[in-house]
């Protein structure tokens, strides 16, 4: 004897289908967000240490500059470093490193308010741009001159500010 389902089967076969399309499509549609998400936090690490690489360049520039051929002076008092004081000094412009967008841009000022007669303080920003991602680090270093001829260069704090997107 035939019974007739009046396609019941068949109904249940397409809502079967369906609901395995709609997984299979959300699976794959959380599996790029990953991607994506993976892509960005890479991006927010390069940013970081480009821009720690800016920091440690322009540190190590300040130390070279008033300790080998000048190490009586501080960086304002040298012939050419005079916008330290007032603008801020860019010793190099952007570095590009690596990949077409991975750069990094270091500055130094002098911090008037803070600063004495044997010792001065610098703000230094650096910051780091990977794709589209931004990070930049600000920190101030102190230079005194305790005694002629020797400079004591310590780093007093370093503030990151979380990395944005690139406008």
């Amino acid at each position: 004897m035939i019974k007739y389902n009046n396609g019941s089967i068949l109904l249940t076969t397409v809502i079967l289908i369906l609901i395995l399309g709609i997984v299979q499509i959300a699976v794959l549609y959380f599996k790029s967000q990953d991607e994506i998400i993976g892509r960005q936090e890479v991006n927010i690490s390069k940013s970081y240490f480009l821009a720690d690489a800016g920091f440690e360049r322009m540190r190590q520039w300040l130390t070279n500059l008033v300790t080998s051929p000048n190490p009586d002076q501080f960086p304002e008092d040298i012939a050419g470093y005079a916008s330290i004081e007032t603008t801020g000094y860019v010793p190099w412009g952007t570095i590009t490193l690596g990949a077409a967008g991975e750069t990094y841009l270091a500055s130094i000022y002098k911090d008037n308010v803070r600063s004495g007669p044997n010792e001065r303080y610098y703000n230094i920003q650096s910051t780091g741009t990977a794709t589209n991602m931004i990070k930049v680090i600000n920190s101030t270093v102190l230079i005194s001159t305790n005694t002629p001829l020797e400079h004591i260069i310590s780093v007093i704090n370093v503030v990151e500010q979380p990395a944005k997107r690139s406008p």
